[in-house]
């Protein structure tokens, strides 16, 4: 689109330059990012409660999510590689339960929400952002596989700082971050979760923790399972001392 653009403006000036008077002629700009489509179409019943919302860097609105609460404390919840929203509502409906400001949202080029080619991380930035401007004031990171990595990484660099982050199964690694770089400079608490037969995403959950700077809170809990992100704290099943882990977690660092 761009080239062709750039060919169209090219045309216009050499016809211009043959008239006379000489007419400016426009440079065409970029086009904006495309709106996103609703979040949560593929589950509809789990986005029933919730408000569905789109946002973006200032000006565009192509990422695409649901807030499940309401009130002053906010949780970002950041989903799988190939997943959307609907992994983490159940979650986010928990939250909510207990006055908790819950944000899943579709990362840009996936579900509903429209590609822009920022990482992972800066979608991460950009819903912390939007969340803060709702009114919320403090907000604590979850992320799953894929979204672990983005909330470790985006953690690291946001300003101001948030109030927590939590990977639960986080990925090693991801397309233009370091989530193992950036948990070696974590100012704030966080939280490592995985399965032991989850092997190298417990391996990676175990460096994370270790790369965490000295006199920074943080914890590691790798339990006798075999699930992976989002499974393990689903409400219906998952793991039951995960979900614990992860929910004291909020609620302590979370203020409301």
């Amino acid at each position: 689109m761009l080239r062709r653009l750039g060919t169209v403006a090219v045309a216009l000036a050499a016809l211009a330059a043959c008239s006379s008077p000489a007419e400016p002629v426009p440079t065409p700009s970029p086009s904006a990012l495309a709106t996103a489509a609703p979040a949560g179409l593929a589950c509809p019943d789990l986005v029933q409660g919730g408000t569905v919302v789109a946002f973006g860097a200032p000006g565009e609105h192509n990422l695409a999510g649901v807030v499940m609460g309401d009130g002053p404390a906010g949780v970002i919840l950041a989903h799988q590689s190939n997943g959307s929203v609907c992994q983490w509502l159940p979650f986010a409906k928990t939250l909510a339960e207990r006055g908790l400001r819950a944000f899943a949202f579709d990362m840009n080029g996936g579900a509903s929400s429209a590609y822009s080619g920022a990482t992972v991380a800066q979608d991460v930035a950009t819903a912390t952002a939007y969340l803060r401007g709702q009114g919320v004031t403090s907000v604590v990171l979850v992320g799953a596989s894929m979204g672990g990595a983005a909330v470790i990484s985006a953690a690291a660099a946001i300003t101001p700082p948030v109030d927590g982050v939590v990977s639960v199964s986080g990925a090693p690694t991801w397309t233009g971050i370091d989530p193992l770089a950036a948990a070696g400079k974590l100012a704030v608490p966080a939280l490592f979760l995985c399965a032991k037969g989850d092997a190298a995403f417990a391996d990676a959950a175990t460096a994370f923790d270790a790369a965490v700077p000295k006199g920074v809170d943080h914890k590691l809990v790798i339990v006798d399972d075999v699930g992976h992100g989002v499974a393990l704290v689903d409400p219906a099943g998952g793991n039951a001392q995960i979900r614990a882990e992860l929910l004291a977690f909020i609620t302590k660092h979370a203020r409301k």
